[in-house]
């Protein structure tokens, strides 16, 4: 006996499913705005036209190298007049 996998669940985009999965959770209000907060800056603009099904572990790759590259960028800089 094997497990149904509902082919149009995967059809549905990243930015959908995780606009459905936030409005499903029962979080404290600093968390929402967190999770909120990510979902709309960094994982919609560059995964969220993408199909679920379409999805690819180098596309993570890719997504985990751009916000490691803009935290770095963003990282205060040391003076080097003291």
């Amino acid at each position: 006996m094997g497990i149904y996998l509902d082919p149009q669940r995967g059809a549905i985009t990243l930015r959908a499913w995780a606009k459905d999965w936030l409005d499903r959770q029962i979080l404290a209000e600093g968390t929402m705005r967190n999770y909120e907060g990510f979902t709309k800056n960094h994982l919609v603009p560059h995964l969220g036209r993408k199909t679920l099904a379409g999805l690819a572990r180098a596309d993570f790759e890719r997504f985990i190298a751009a916000c490691t590259a803009r935290a770095r960028a963003w990282r205060p800089r040391r003076s080097t007049t003291a």
